[in-house]
């Protein structure tokens, strides 16, 4: 009932028949007659057809799939939006059970068991579930199921309410990789600087040791040593670089000697199903790039070239040398005309599916399964290849493998008499007061010994505390310190500046087995006249403390100033 806004008198809706009576009178022949109306009020009973009508209307414009389904599980009303999450018309749906349209067999049976143990004793049921479209594709839906009972308390049917999660479940799992490759960032940076002190004395080490020892298979054991520990140091740089985003180094490259030890690797630890061959001129021209970084590129196609194999293969590396004219770099995007090494990374394995080809190299897109990828090595690749200047072919057939073309520009080879240049005698002091400070005692001692060699006295401090003390003992005497920047007590940015306090013109060499720390701030009294990354060689401290106790003229290489 509702009220006229006028008379404020409320509204009656009414239904009403009409009859018509005759009366025939016993003196007259004439009939009169009369009309009776009958008047019922139907107010409420329009009032619920209309709410029935807004309730049917809302159901059928909502943004989430919703099933009614009897208490056996058969549909019997589904709205547009089941269609539209399913690929489901209503009419293919209704009398069926959901399980004959969308399970997709990811859960296990205990799963439904326990959905309909819930919904069976009157419970409202709550979760995810993956299900499969009628194209075959897979998605994940949030879904409530209510039972509805009758006047008699019994459960009659179940109402579900679906809703479409698949991408929101995509962020949250990119999301999660994001924040493990974070944690990846900041694990390779706690245990850097250990690993890096570990690494150090083996790497001075090794030339000390090598100059006592004449037998040749001993000399060959400590190059192996030696080699691995540089690899071991590498392998470190290469988790800061990709935890950090940190800059390699850039050298000129030699890609056949990549590939060559990439062939030994996948040799050893690939299945012994998979041969690796391996195509490469006689004299390929060199690339400007780091090579930790073009290490991990051709890792991550040879990974992903095994995994499309398993049943076994031939995985084929190669190098080429390119001269790129401009009508082919105008059909290929990123390329400019010009001198490239094309490195090849060729499989017989799978193939990669059309529709993927265009998004293999999308942050996050894999095709393996959630424990056997992250979906980053491609994009990976993509970033370093980009950062060298250079660009990605990719070709590939569906049961047949694929090839990928990596295009590096080349660089111009250096001269004949640079190539072959003899290093020489590592820089030898001349009595020269050092003074070390460093926490760990195996660097220390390796530092020092390592200086005393060729020809420097040595102090050493284990912190800043102590060093301090050691400098204002020999202060006249000291002409460099070389000082660790990760110190207890006192760390380095402190001590540095408190040596800059006591003497403006010192000679620091800052030290740190994270290439971050480096970067000191832009403070005056905390920047030095050299740094060094741990583990370094005994070569490059050398070099270094040359290059700062007897700086080259302007214009001339400091390398050419060596005593």
């Amino acid at each position: 009932m509702k009220k006229n806004s006028q008379t404020d008198i409320p509204e009656l809706i009414l239904e009403y028949n009409t009859s018509r009576i005759v009366f025939a009178e016993e003196e007259e022949e004439e009939e009169e007659a009369h009309v009776v109306i009958s008047l019922k009020d139907i107010t409420e009973r329009k009032q619920a057809e209309d709410s029935l009508r807004l309730r049917n209307a809302a159901l059928e414009a909502a943004a989430n799939a919703i099933v009614i389904t009897d208490r056996e599980g058969l549909i019997q009303w589904a709205n547009p939006a089941f269609t539209t999450l399913t690929g489901y018309a209503v009419a293919e749906a209704v009398g069926k059970n959901p399980r004959e349209l969308v399970k997709s067999g990811r859960q296990h049976q205990a799963f439904y068991k326990g959905l309909w143990d819930t919904i069976l004793a009157g419970q409202v049921w709550r979760g995810e579930i993956i299900n499969r479209r009628k194209d075959g594709s897979l998605y994940t839906e949030e879904m409530t199921i209510t039972p509805v009972r009758d006047e008699r308390g019994d459960t009659i049917h179940f109402v579900a309410i679906k809703q479409d999660i698949t991408e929101k479940k995509s962020l949250e799992a990119q999301l999660l990789r994001t924040q493990r490759l974070e944690s990846v960032g900041r694990l390779a940076s706690g245990i850097a600087h250990d690993l890096n002190n570990i690494l150090a004395p083996i790497l001075m080490g090794a030339p000390l040791l090598r100059e006592n020892i004449m037998d040749q298979d001993t000399l060959r054991l400590l190059d192996t040593i030696e080699a691995n520990a540089q690899r071991g140091a590498n392998i470190i740089k290469q988790l800061l670089s990709f935890g950090r985003g940190l800059a390699g180094e850039r050298t000129s490259v030699q890609l056949r000697a990549l590939v060559q030890d990439m062939v030994g690797i996948i040799r050893e630890t690939f299945p012994k199903n998979i041969k690796a061959r391996r195509e490469l001129p006689a004299q390929p021209w060199l690339v400007n790039g780091d090579v930790t970084q073009l290490h991990q590129v051709l890792m991550n196609l040879c990974v992903n070239a095994r995994d499309a194999m398993p049943q076994g293969g031939t995985l084929t590396l190669g190098v080429e040398n390119v001269e790129m004219d401009d009508a082919f770099a105008q059909m290929s995007p990123g390329a400019r005309a010009g001198r490239y090494v094309v490195l090849r990374v060729m499989d017989t394995g799978s193939g990669i599916l059309p529709e993927h080809l265009d998004t293999i190299f999308d942050p996050f897109f894999t095709t393996k399964e959630i424990d056997k990828g992250t979906g980053l090595g491609l994009s990976t690749v993509l970033g370093i290849v980009k950062s060298h200047g250079g660009f990605i072919q990719v070709n590939s057939q569906v049961g047949q493998g694929t090839q990928f073309k990596i295009y590096l520009p080349a660089c111009e080879a250096p001269e004949a008499g640079q190539a072959m240049a003899d290093p020489g005698p590592a820089p030898q002091g001349h009595g020269e007061l050092v003074l070390v400070a460093d926490d760990e005692e195996a660097v220390r001692r390796f530092t020092k010994k390592t200086l005393e060699r060729h020809g420097y006295r040595v102090v050493t401090a284990a912190d800043g505390v102590e060093g301090l003390a050691r400098y204002a003992q020999n202060r006249e005497q000291v002409q460099a310190v070389v000082t660790d920047l990760m110190m207890p007590f006192m760390d380095g940015p402190a001590f540095i500046r408190a040596l800059r306090q006591m003497n403006s013109e010192a000679k620091i060499i800052a030290v740190s087995g994270l290439q971050t720390d480096l970067a000191l701030p832009g403070d005056p009294e905390v920047q030095v006249q050299a740094t060094l990354a741990k583990p370094f060689t005994a070569a490059a401290l050398l070099q270094t403390l040359q290059d700062v106790l007897h700086p080259a003229p302007e214009g001339v290489p400091a390398a050419a100033n060596r005593a």
